[in-house]
């Protein structure tokens, strides 16, 4: 079906923890990628303890884009990885938790 999993990476100097995900076309559009992103979301911010949490996306790759927005990310910036331009979509502890407390209430 694909991947989705954790990858470390240096953003501006910067360790970075991001959430990538990556499908096979026949299973695109039913939800599995945004679903597998917010699982590992969730986990990232309850059980790993971290203060926020990205995915680089190249600017053209609009279902990705679509993915990071669901799962509450915006871009908070630009930058270069593997030599090509990538958005920095991200969302913080206090974010993901406003957004649980909004899910709650």
């Amino acid at each position: 079906m694909g991947r989705c999993g954790y990858l470390w990476q240096v953003v501006e100097g910067r360790p970075e923890l991001e959430i990538g995900y990556l499908l096979g076309r026949k299973h695109w559009g039913r939800g599995l990628a945004t679903e597998a992103a917010t699982a590992l979301r969730d986990h990232a911010f309850r059980e790993m303890k971290t203060d926020r949490v990205i995915s680089l996306i190249q600017p053209a790759n609009e279902r990705s884009r679509r993915v990071a927005e669901r799962n509450g990310m915006r871009v908070s910036g630009e930058t270069l990885h593997a030599g090509l331009p990538h958005l920095v979509y991200a969302i913080t502890f206090d974010e993901w938790r406003s957004l649980a407390a909004g899910r709650e209430g």
